[in-house]
């Protein structure tokens, strides 16, 4: 189980993410070193989530998470990591940093990839008001 402050993190996130995209949004999760939590996954997605390698997904992300802060720790030139993205034939994956083992996941059907940088931007303002 996560810390309750990403999975509110990760259930805020996921609130406004389908209210923006409503048929686009089709689950979002929350992890950290340890475990994960899985918010509002449509029915078409479940498989996905209930298979064995889903393990194997979260995973992945960490991992992802683990390069893209180890090029942070290379200096200050890129800044602070905001956000991944990883985008497949059928789906679209937007990785939001919470700490260094910490993140939200959310996964959109790939029509929410227009105007994709601003949503982005949307998506990380939530997640930092922390409201």
């Amino acid at each position: 189980m996560v810390r309750s402050a990403v999975r509110e993190d990760a259930r805020r996130v996921a609130a406004f993410v389908n209210h923006r995209a409503p048929g686009g949004f089709l689950g979002a999760a929350a992890y950290d070193a340890d475990g994960y939590e899985v918010f509002g996954v449509r029915d078409e997605v479940r498989p996905v989530v209930e298979a064995d390698s889903f393990d194997a997904l979260i995973e992945n992300a960490r991992g992802v998470q683990r390069n893209v802060f180890s090029a942070d720790d290379a200096g200050e030139i890129l800044g602070t990591p905001e956000a991944t993205t990883l985008s497949f034939a059928d789906l679209l994956v937007v990785q939001l940093p919470v700490s260094r083992t910490e993140a939200v996941l959310i996964a959109l059907d790939p029509s929410v990839g227009s105007k994709f940088t601003e949503f982005v931007d949307s998506c990380r303002e939530q997640l930092e008001s922390g409201e």
